[in-house]
């Protein structure tokens, strides 16, 4: 009979082809269990901002696909990140600027100047977000109109309710340049509406 040492190389080798498969299969139900619960908070979080982005892509872009083709961009690139965030209201503010920079992306790319010759005004009806009433609508469809710098300051403001310095921080303006953005929006906003 040959006793073996507990520190002996054998004995260590043996141990680790014995544990191997263990902690491979626990490992494995680890990340299954940390991917449901990313899918999980994801899909929560999603469910809360998803008509917030889609609002203000198609804010920037007034066409109905290209926001929602933006609105899948940020959200895929949301997710690929989403590990890195711990708060919602950030990850809100992310997914603004990462909205707003990929409608920046979309005017500049040479596709949508050779495209947007072509398109058809159709598709810049107001979408279907939050229950939009008769009333809205009207004041949407103006808004809509309006000049970029300031709706997106007055969609900001009013719809996703960011307050003036958390604007400037996202569009890295000025908050006098806010507040004076808003000021001209809505007056120019109430000289449409009443015609």
């Amino acid at each position: 009979v040959q006793i073996l040492n507990p520190l002996s190389s054998d004995l260590n080798a043996m141990r680790q082809s014995l544990l191997q498969p263990a902690l491979e299969s626990v490992a494995y139900n680890v990340n299954r269990k940390n991917t449901d619960l990313k899918l999980y908070e994801f899909g929560k979080t999603y469910h809360l901002i998803k008509n917030d982005i889609l609002r203000l892509a198609f804010s920037y872009t007034r066409n109905i696909s290209d926001a929602e083709d933006i609105t899948q961009e940020v959200f895929t690139k949301l997710y690929e990140n989403f590990n890195d965030f711990e708060d919602i209201e950030y990850i809100k503010k992310w997914c603004i600027k990462v909205t707003i920079n990929k409608c920046k992306n979309l005017f500049l790319s040479s596709w949508n100047k050779k495209v947007s010759f072509f398109t058809d005004n159709n598709e810049n009806k107001i979408p279907d977000i939050d229950n939009i009433t008769k009333e809205n609508t009207e004041v949407l469809d103006t808004l809509l109109n309006m000049p970029k710098k300031y709706r997106i300051v007055l969609v900001l403001y009013y719809y996703e309710e960011y307050k003036i310095k958390e604007i400037s921080e996202i569009l890295k303006i000025s908050e006098s340049t806010i507040q004076t953005r808003l000021q001209r929006g809505r007056e120019q906003l109430k000289k449409l509406l009443m015609g």
